[in-house]
């Protein structure tokens, strides 16, 4: 029963290779194939003023379509190129330590005024990001043990006279004296009531 598992689970590592692999060469065949298109669309193009245009594109197997599509990402100009250089050249300067903000200061230092958003987004594009620094290592953890209730303050609240004011309330715990034949348990208690913001809600 153990070689039969044993066996499965080596033609199901074997399958998922086979797989991979294959999604991996399917993907290289497409991108050969839009590179052959990009390839027929220059040759197309630098041919147009002596050959006709329909007939080169039956030639090639390519549709107008496809032609114009392509044709038209290669003439699209990034107006963002020059700041992006600048952003990579600040970056590669500070060994990767300089976020969108400081980056966005550096470009102003240098006479380049741009929005912190589309610095961020630009650095998106390129694919760099700042380098975060390690946090500080922090030995506070946070409360520990309980908070006491304050048995010396009491707050009451009048309703109906809708006063609130806070009683002072001191007392001791209850002491226990043994004598020969009786004993007593003596306790003593202070209060005092503190005025406290009268007409104040809570």
């Amino acid at each position: 029963m153990q070689i039969k598992i044993k066996e499965l689970e080596e033609r199901n590592s074997q399958l998922e290779m086979e797989n991979d692999l294959l999604k991996k060469l399917r993907a290289l065949v497409l991108q050969r194939k839009q590179q052959q298109k990009k390839e027929k669309v220059i040759v197309v193009y630098e041919s147009r003023h002596k050959y006709q245009l329909k007939s080169m594109l039956v030639f090639f197997k390519l549709s107008k379509s496809t032609y114009f599509y392509i044709l038209k990402s290669f003439k699209k100009i990034d107006k963002d190129s020059p700041i992006k250089d600048l952003i990579l050249e600040i970056f590669k300067k500070n060994k990767s330590r300089y976020g969108y903000r400081r980056i966005t200061l550096e470009l102003k230092n240098r006479g380049f005024v741009v929005n912190h958003k589309k610095v961020r987004r630009l650095m998106n594009e390129l694919n760099i990001f700042g380098i975060k620094p390690k946090a500080k290592y922090k030995s506070y953890k946070g409360k520990i043990g309980k908070t006491c209730k304050n048995l010396l303050l009491n707050k009451i609240i009048d309703k109906q006279k809708n006063i609130t004011f806070f009683e002072r309330n001191f007392k001791t715990e209850k002491s226990k004296l043994n004598m020969k034949h009786w004993c007593f348990w003596v306790s003593y208690s202070f209060r005092k009531t503190l005025p406290f913001a009268n007409n104040w809600r809570t």
